[in-house]
Parts: C-alpha cells; structure tokens; sequence
C-alpha cells in the first residue's frame, strides 16, 4: 500500500511538471512552425540528427549521394537509445513524451534513495522536487553570473540527452548501492547490474563512470571489511562486474572499432602526453587547494562525522554520498595520469562542482531537517510553492525565448523553403547548422554541406 501511494505521488508530481511546460511551451509557439521552435528552444539540438540517424540504425550518415560507404559515427548510443525508439514511432513528438517518462524516473530513483537513508517521504518529496527545479532556479535569478553556480546546473536538468538520460544512470547507481548493509557481501545481481550500469555510463558518459567506478572500488571495500569475505568471492565479483561491463560495452565497441578516427578528434579529443598530463593535472590541483574548495571540504568531511555520529540516518547511505564526493575530484587526477587520451577535460570540473553541491545540500537538509519539521505543514507549503514557481519561470523562459529575433527569422525562413516545394531528394546548400538540422529532421536526403559532428568525415 506504502508502495502504491507512493508511486501515485510520483506520477501526479511527474505529470504536473511536465504538463507545465510544455503548456507554456505550445502555447507560445502557435505561429510558429513546431520543429523550428522544437529546434532553437530545445538546448543541444546538435545531438538531434545523431539521435535521427540512430533511429534508422544509420551509423554511418553521409546526407550525400556521391559519398558512400563511410566509417561510423562514434556515437554514445546509451545516452541517445530511448529518445532514438521514441522518435522512430512518433517523430520530434517522441522527444516530448519521452520526457514524461524521465521525470518519473527521475522522481522514483531519488525519492527511494532518500527513503532508504530516513528522511520520510514528505520530506524526500521536497528535496527531489528542490533538486528538478533548481536549473530554473539559477537560470530565474541569474544566478549563474556567480562562479561556478551554473556548473550546479549540470547535476540534473532536462537537456537531450545529457544530463536528462546520463544522470539516471547515475542516481540509479546510486540506489543500487545504498541497498548494501555493512560488513556483508555483494549479491551477484548487484554486481551484473553495476557492471550493467558501467557499460552505460561508458557508452553515454564517460566522466559519471570514471566518479562511480572510483567510489564503487571504495564502497564495495568498506561494505565487505569485516565481512569474512574469502579471497575466491573476491575475485568472483571482479570478474561478474567485468563481464557483465564488455557484454553490454559490445555495441560500443564494434562502433568504435569500424568508427572514423579523425572525427573523436573532430570532436575534442585530445592524446595526452606528459606535458599535456602536467598541465592539466596543477590545474586540478591548483583548483582543489583553492581556499573555497578546501573550506568546502572541511564542511563537508564536519557535516559527515557529525550525522554519522548521531544516528539518526543510514550510516551506508551517509558513506555512499562521502565516497561520491571524494571520487568527484580523485576521478579527474586519476583519469588524466592513466587515460592516453581525453575529450573536454572541463566536463570533470562540472561533476566536482555539482557533486559537491549535491553531497553538500543533502548533509545541510539532514542537519536542519529537524527544525524544518517541527514546523507543522512546512514541506507540504514548500512542495506548493515550488510547483507554483517552476510554473512562473517556464511561462517566463517560454515568453522570453519565444520574443527573440532567431526564432521569428527562422520561421519566416522555413516558410520561404516551404514555398518553393523542393522534394526530399533535391540537393540543399546551407552553411546554418540549425537549418541542416531541420532539414535532416525533416526528411531531406542530399545536403551539399553538412557540420562537421553529423557525419563522420569533413
């Protein structure tokens, strides 16, 4: 019964949501043609056609006749899978009700991570809902003109398909873990499925599974210390995290193996050698020792010893959050000195900064969650008036996006190339990414100039 009632919550919540801004969002683009509006609202629509293209299981998308029989596109074909499927049956319209379904997994993950440390459901309702409105909240406030504040938004927001999709796996991740008591061994299942989820994460998002997989090592180690765990049961769970890792990483692999070399590098990824190793490791360095990261880390390490001392939440959710923390900044450190190569190296930087955010938000709820709750009907008011926000800033964001001169321009665009009637087949020159995007989208088969991140060569 607990169980139902909870997933009714989650889905009214999910629905609310979701039906709040796409209301806001349809309403305001009724003059304009759906996929231009869908096209210059939605962020990284780059990943629009890759997502097309993975649909029709085109791994190899050239949108020229004369060029055929191209390498693959190095595609993170995990992070783009679902959306992929929703398109193939329902157009750009997938990519809406997709959403649907991404909130309430959002919602589901977190609300039983949080249950499972001890925060009671009200409460647990709150924080996640706080966490799936923050983006709005920075962006709203124009909060992001601080340092490093708009990298919190990277812990979760909407954006396709990353951290909307990547992230799950993430938090997902996260509640696996938590189910693990002290001083016991790890289920096979657990295992399979966190091998599972590296394979994932690889194939999505390769900074989530450097974090996860430092502070899977450390928190399988801290569950099994005392465990009577014998050296064969270790090894046994290397090798099921392992193989169950390559049997999905296959996908990934074949692609990679029959991908186009030049377009990874196309792309940012960069080899490293020891100068380049050097350079990015004292910056890393340099940004740890900063007076703020440390003051940070000193909260953070008080906070933990002081919840963990009193006894009043999971000591192993409390430790799970502790060890994603300090993987958050032994990931990048590691990574650079045994990775031959690397790819945005400032994507490491966002992770430490909204893991940290996380771990740090969720220790100061827990500590002042008592004084919170003496108040009678406070989260209840809280959820209301959150839900009531993210209503205002979407009809603001929508309102705003919707007056800019791109949108109306590119509208008035469409309108003209619609007028002339030319057929699916006809040779296109555009040098406008956003405008090769609509025609890919919309079914055109020969672009004489393509951006360079849709097709694998130049």
């Amino acid at each position: 019964m607990r169980i139902k009632s909870l997933f009714k919550n989650i889905f009214f919540i999910s629905l609310l949501l979701f039906l709040i801004k796409w209301f806001f969002f349809i309403n305001q683009s009724q003059e304009t043609d759906f996929l231009v509006k869908f096209i210059l609202e939605i962020e990284d629509w780059q990943y629009f056609p890759l997502i097309y293209n993975l649909s029709n299981l085109n791994f190899n998308p050239s949108y020229n006749t004369d060029l055929l029989s191209l390498n693959y596109l190095p595609l993170p074909i995990y992070s783009m899978l679902y959306h992929s499927i929703f398109f193939n049956f329902l157009n750009i319209y997938g990519f809406i009700l997709i959403e649907f379904f991404i909130i309430i997994l959002f919602f589901y993950i977190l609300l039983n991570f949080f249950t499972k440390i001890g925060i009671e459901k009200s409460q647990a309702v709150f924080l996640v809902l706080f966490l799936f409105c923050l983006p709005n909240i920075i962006d709203y406030f124009e909060l992001y003109k601080i340092q490093y504040v708009g990298a919190i938004k990277e812990l979760y927001n909407l954006r396709i398909p990353r951290p909307s999709i990547t992230h799950l796996y993430l938090f997902s991740f996260l509640l696996l873990l938590i189910n693990n008591k002290k001083n016991t061994e790890f289920k096979y299942h657990q295992l399979i499925l966190s091998g599972t989820v590296f394979a994932f994460m690889w194939g999505s998002y390769y900074y989530n599974l450097v974090t996860s997989g430092i502070a899977f090592t450390l928190y399988y180690f801290y569950i099994t210390f005392k465990s009577e765990q014998k050296i064969q049961k270790y090894i046994k769970d290397f090798f099921t995290v392992i193989i169950s890792f390559i049997i999905f990483s296959i996908p990934i692999i074949l692609i990679l193996l029959n991908s186009e070399p030049d377009y990874l590098v196309r792309v940012g990824l960069t080899d490293l050698d020891y100068m380049k190793k050097k350079i990015l490791l004292e910056h890393f360095i340099k940004m740890l020792l900063t007076a703020k990261f440390i003051i940070l880390f000193v909260i953070i390490t008080l906070l933990y010893f002081f919840l963990k001392n009193k006894k009043t939440y999971k000591v192993e959710g409390l430790n799970l959050l502790y060890l994603f923390f300090i993987s958050s900044f032994l990931g990048p450190l590691i990574f650079i000195i045994i990775s031959p190569t690397i790819s945005e190296p400032y994507n490491f930087t966002n992770m430490i900064v909204s893991l940290t955010f996380f771990v740090l938000f969720i220790y100061l709820f827990l500590l002042l969650n008592n004084i919170f709750s003496r108040i009678k009907f406070f989260f209840k008011i809280s959820i209301l008036f959150l839900l009531f926000f993210y209503a205002v800033s979407n009809y603001s964001i929508a309102k705003q996006k919707n007056s800019k001169f791109e949108v109306k321009y590119f509208n008035e665009l469409i309108k003209e190339i619609k007028k002339i009637n030319l057929k699916k087949n006809d040779s296109v020159l555009t040098f406008d990414d956003r405008v090769q995007t609509y025609f890919i989208l919309d079914g055109y088969k020969n672009l004489v100039n393509v951006s360079g991140i849709y097709i694998p060569i130049t």
